[in-house]
């Protein structure tokens, strides 16, 4: 009899324990999730060095400049960049792809319609058939003891159906949330992006870029 009793005890103990373990919270996926997003949205931003985030670019702050001769008179324009994404990661920029929107051509000052009409037309940079062209970012290292410069971006500009690599000096500036990056002048041939000008020796167009991103 006190066999029988112990063997229930035992089985009752042993009954208790297995419910138990079953009942025991874990933690599910979309918990782990969670505290995933909240661990990323609370990582360090406080400076460009310790960053490993995407940054989208904001068109109103973002502009692909451009300074040649056009229709034999010296034209300083601008193409807005009305998409794009970047990377930073430890201070460098790891990849960034930017869309320029060449039915936005413009003169910087002085704006003369007629001229604007010429630059976007088919004997310049032909934005009915091109509508768009593209920046992209493939490298990118950083300049030691430079007073302009902090980093040196290297990719491609593609422009008329063209593409045209550039190796391009670059000062990027950095506060919480916000990246401003500003590129030294870029010589191209218009020749080499397709684009023909009546005087071969002024066919030299300058290209630099402003942008202007917040992370996602």
């Amino acid at each position: 009899m006190f066999q029988i009793k112990t063997y229930l005890s035992v089985i009752i103990c042993l009954t208790g324990l297995l419910l138990s373990c079953k009942n025991e919270s874990k933690p599910t996926g979309a918990d782990q999730t969670g505290e995933a997003k909240t661990s990323n949205a609370n990582a360090d931003v406080s400076t460009i060095d310790v960053l490993d985030h995407d940054f989208k670019i904001t068109p109103e702050g973002s502009r692909f400049f451009f300074k040649g001769f056009f229709i034999d008179k010296l034209i300083e324009g601008a193409i807005t960049v009305n998409d794009g994404l970047l990377h930073i990661q430890n201070g460098i920029i790891t990849k960034g792809t930017l869309t320029l929107d060449m039915n936005t051509v413009e003169m910087v000052a002085n704006r003369d319609p007629a001229i604007e009409e010429y630059m976007r037309g088919e004997k310049s940079f032909d934005s009915k058939k091109y509508p768009t062209g593209r920046f992209t970012i493939e490298e990118c290292s950083k300049v030691i003891n430079d007073q302009h410069a902090t980093h040196l971006l290297k990719g491609k500009i593609e422009l008329h159906g063209k593409e045209k690599p550039f190796s391009m000096r670059a000062r990027i500036d950095y506060k919480p949330g916000n990246v401003t990056i500003t590129t030294e002048p870029l010589i191209i041939k218009g020749s080499e992006v397709g684009i023909k000008f009546a005087e071969p020796s002024q066919e030299n167009i300058y290209f630099s870029i402003s942008l202007d991103g917040r992370i996602l």
